[in-house]
């Protein structure tokens, strides 16, 4: 029979936890030729393991094609999937001189053929390219632009990274008293750079609050005030971020 679809892929699907059966829709030609791949709700993506699902073929796969994938355990809230072609690039069809010459073992060669194809087809899709005028010039400069912007996000993703010091009071701590941070916390004051928590809840900065800065406006400080009675074995939690405001 011949290909009808240009289909090589289906998804993607965003699970719910419960669902465990996945349709697909493209001709394969045993069950060991479909890729599933699962990505977490940051991104991470990996191929699933063969021995998490089973797959189901639709019994005519010329007139329906397709079928579904069934995962033991349902995929996490948050999850997206996707089920891909994965036939072989080989070609297995040998014809001999004055051998048995079968149409259908031709037409599966040339459906294997198409297939093979498609799938190419999918993943270049799925390929940052230069249009029909670019030269290797041009891809080269678009991988440099590529770079820069990788380099500038690197440097603001650094500089959003919260730096965490967390400790244990030893001792009583009475009202009015000054502390200082650990991990080596440097901040600007008035710059809004710190949150305070104290056993789990946030804490207020300024006067009649819960916590004050120490030092001049503009200055660096490694202190606190705080501004209420804490007790020993009382926990400290302060998220520092080099960028602030005021």
């Amino acid at each position: 029979m011949s290909i009808s679809s240009e289909l090589r892929r289906t998804g993607l699907f965003e699970c719910d936890g419960t669902t465990k059966t996945f349709p697909f829709g493209f001709k394969i030609f045993n069950i060991q030729q479909l890729a599933v791949w699962l990505a977490d709700e940051d991104g991470n993506e990996s191929r699933a393991d063969v021995t998490t699902y089973s797959v189901t073929l639709n019994a005519d796969q010329d007139n329906n094609p397709g079928g579904s994938v069934t995962f033991t355990t349902a995929p996490a809230v948050g999850t997206k999937l996707v089920i891909l072609s994965d036939v072989d690039y080989l070609q297995e069809l040998v014809l001999t001189n004055r051998g048995a010459f079968l149409p259908s073992s031709v037409n599966d060669s040339l459906d294997k053929a198409t297939i093979q194809i498609q799938q190419l087809r999918e993943q270049l899709d799925r390929v940052l390219k230069v249009g029909p005028t670019g030269t290797a010039a041009t891809a080269e400069r678009l991988m440099a632009l590529i770079r820069e912007a990788l380099e500038a996000y690197d440097k603001i993703k650094n500089a959003l990274v919260y730096r965490r010091a967390a400790w244990t009071l030893s001792s009583d701590v009475t009202s009015g008293s000054i502390i200082s941070i650990p991990n080596n916390i440097a901040y600007t004051v008035g710059n809004n750079q710190l949150l305070v928590f104290w056993n789990g809840m946030g804490l207020s900065e300024g006067a009649g609050k819960n916590y004050r800065e120490v030092g001049n406006v503009g200055n660096t400080s490694t202190q606190i005030q705080v501004l209420f009675d804490m007790r020993a074995g009382d926990e400290l939690l302060v998220w520092y971020s080099p960028l602030g405001g005021s």
